[in-house]
């Protein structure tokens, strides 16, 4: 019960509050009419000061020029020392056509029949395969004609003519 009187006090005194508050603000704004604005004067005409300026204004005389020729190791931006902007610019080298690589790494003999290893992929005479080349990682069709001692000849799908791969001689290894 007597929580309910407390919050019953409570709430008569806030609207009270609320009231009073109401009504000194109407009180205040109907009050006595607002004075009217005075007239002013007519200005009288400024003298000229632009002859003392231009005198006096030496920005003419000195004029910041940032050299373009102090790049890095010489100079810094002096406003953002930390900034990289006037660093020179690394010119992009445009990308140069590299041919793919076939390499005959092997020659295995098993009778009369022999296999060739290129790239990594090994090859019968008559055979057609999808080997990849290195640097690009392109796929190319080969298709072995002839396998020697030390050389395999290939077509190459798109190619004009046969080629031949030779096998690259390794120090400390002889052939028979």
């Amino acid at each position: 019960m007597r929580f309910l009187k407390t919050s019953q006090c409570g709430a008569r005194n806030f609207s009270l509050c609320g009231l009073l508050l109401a009504l000194s603000i109407t009180a205040g704004c109907g009050g006595k009419p607002a004075a009217a604005p005075v007239a002013a004067k007519p200005k009288a005409a400024a003298p000229k000061t632009n002859s003392v300026v231009e005198e006096t204004n030496v920005s003419a005389k000195y004029v910041s020029d940032f050299e373009e020729n102090l790049l890095a190791p010489k100079g810094r931006d002096p406003f953002f020392p930390a900034s990289s902007r006037r660093n020179p610019v690394p010119v992009a080298v445009a990308p140069t056509h590299v041919d793919p690589v076939l390499e005959l790494t092997a020659v295995i003999r098993l009778g009369k029949r022999g296999q060739a290893v290129i790239n990594h992929s090994s090859l019968e005479v008559g055979e057609q395969l999808s080997i990849r080349t290195p640097p690009e990682n392109r796929l190319m069709v080969v298709r072995c004609l002839d396998i020697g001692d030390d050389y395999a000849d290939i077509q190459v799908q798109g190619e004009a003519g046969p080629r031949r791969l030779v096998m690259k001689k390794r120090k400390g290894i002889e052939s028979k």
